[in-house]
């Protein structure tokens, strides 16, 4: 390969690697992580509650005029697998926190989830989205739209939508919602270096 070909494969794949987006749904056991992930990634709703132990997924899509790919980490709620989280934090780009508006106690997991994951990313901001999901359950709401905000707006860099994975409600914009804080993140910072990244690993 010449140094020019060289030179252009190296371009590329960087260009690739800027376009391909890792990303976490977090929450407790049975909020709808899967059904969230798996209607945005296949366009089905999975009705039946399967605990989930860890399931990756991946989409190419276009947005804001590029072509990306998200890998969509499909994490456990489950309290016996809390440990694993910190594996998940240190890996992800971004997260999409998922609690259950019909749930309130699911809606405090959030704050828990999110003290571990400052503490592990170690970084002042940290690209999330947090989902209020099952919304067409809203007569059984435990969890009032306003608690959602306010509690999104007491972090940096996030947003905040309420979904329903049964009726596609917000799917797409929560996905596409978390790529673009990705991407805001890197163009003020960079990308992750092998450097970074191993002294989070260490941390």
């Amino acid at each position: 390969m010449g140094k020019k070909d060289k030179e252009k494969a190296d371009k590329s794949s960087a260009n690739s690697n800027k376009n391909k987006f890792f990303v976490a749904v977090m929450g407790a056991g049975s909020v709808g992580k899967s059904a969230l992930t798996v209607q945005f990634t296949q366009g089905i709703f999975v009705d039946k509650y399967d605990p989930t132990v860890e399931d990756t997924y991946q989409k190419t899509l276009e947005l804001d005029g590029d072509q990306v790919t998200v890998e969509v980490l499909d994490t456990a709620g489950s309290e016996v697998l809390v440990a694993m989280r910190e594996l998940y934090m240190k890996s992800a780009e971004g997260f999409i926190l998922v609690y259950s508006i019909i749930v309130k106690s699911t809606f405090y997991e959030i704050q828990d989830i999110v003290e571990q994951l400052f503490r592990v990313k170690d970084e002042d901001e940290v690209p999330i989205v947090l989902v209020g999901n099952k919304i067409d359950l809203d007569s059984h709401r435990e969890v009032s739209t306003q608690d959602g905000k306010q509690l999104a707006a007491s972090y940096p860099n996030c947003d905040f939508y309420e979904a329903s994975s049964k009726e596609r409600i917000n799917v797409d914009n929560v996905f596409f919602s978390i790529i673009r804080r990705i991407k805001e993140k890197y163009k003020k910072e960079g990308p992750p270096t092998k450097e970074k990244k191993e002294k989070c690993i260490i941390m």
